[in-house]
């Protein structure tokens, strides 16, 4: 009878534990959606946010599209810096929207998609909010709302 007791407390400890990283998962990823939303509504600027609120977008990004972050970061070698961009363009944000946010003019926009389009080997012709987009698959029902 104690065996028994003791597996029905390691399978309970071990349930307790999924429970526990599903719901740190699920924080990551409701404060990722704040902070699109923050960006998207301009009450937050790239120069604002932390590497820990970087970490947290990318984290519901990854959920949202098939860890679409990390084959970024992964295929691409992007950095943690250099990945907000194309995810920002992933969701959708216009010129202004960006400008806005990375606090720089069209001009310094430009350059910064150019240096992007560089660094994915996207053909010149080709725009480079086309080609993010077509990298990946649906959007979730979660992040639909943010568009």
């Amino acid at each position: 009878e104690k065996q028994q007791l003791r597996e029905d407390l390691e399978q309970k400890s071990q349930e307790l534990l999924q429970k526990d990283e599903s719901l740190k998962e699920q924080k990551e990823c409701t404060r990722g959606l704040f902070l699109l939303k923050e960006l998207r509504t301009r009450h937050l600027l790239v120069s604002q946010m932390s590497q820990q609120d970087k970490r947290d977008l990318y984290k519901m990004v990854d959920n949202a599209y098939n860890n679409y972050a990390t084959y970024l970061r992964e295929k691409y070698s992007l950095t943690d810096s250099t990945l907000l961009f194309p995810i920002l363009l992933k969701f959708n944000f216009s010129t202004e929207d960006l400008c806005m946010v990375y606090e720089c003019d069209k001009e310094a926009l430009r350059k910064r998609k150019l240096r992007l389009k560089k660094l994915l080997g996207v053909p010149e012709e080709e725009k480079i909010d086309v080609f993010l987009k077509e990298l990946s698959p649906k959007m979730s029902r979660k992040t639909e709302v943010l568009k």
